[in-house]
């Protein structure tokens, strides 16, 4: 079962976005992120339309396999294409046995950046 992380709104457009994901099983023991798991994460937009996705290996990297501890980092290229408004996140992670477990979702809050 997914949680429900606090709203995040420290994301700007044309700006490095930073996101450090501790992944765990239902029980609390840290999620398997070996070899063989895969990591899916998406911003959707309020119309319900995905506007970012990244995966492993491309825009997210595991960081401590056995302590479930995945990066994900969206360059600035990326967020630049995406208009300041409210979002939704969700992250979904497959262990190497292929358990597949939706981790967190949440609000993201982009505003507009100074630098326009």
């Amino acid at each position: 079962m997914a949680t429900t992380h606090p709203p995040v709104n420290s994301f700007k457009p044309g700006a490095t976005w930073e996101i450090q994901g501790s992944l765990h099983y239902a029980n609390g023991t840290p999620f398997n992120l070996g070899p063989g798991c895969n990591i899916q994460w998406a911003l959707q937009n309020s119309m319900g339309q995905i506007v970012l996705s990244l995966s492993l290996g491309d825009g997210i990297t595991v960081q401590d396999a056995d302590a479930g501890i995945c990066y994900i980092i969206v360059l600035p290229g990326l967020s630049a294409t995406i208009p300041p408004g409210s979002y939704v996140d969700q992250l979904r992670a497959t262990d190497p046995s292929g358990y597949i477990s939706d981790q967190w979702q949440g609000a993201i809050n982009i505003y507009g950046s100074f630098f326009d």
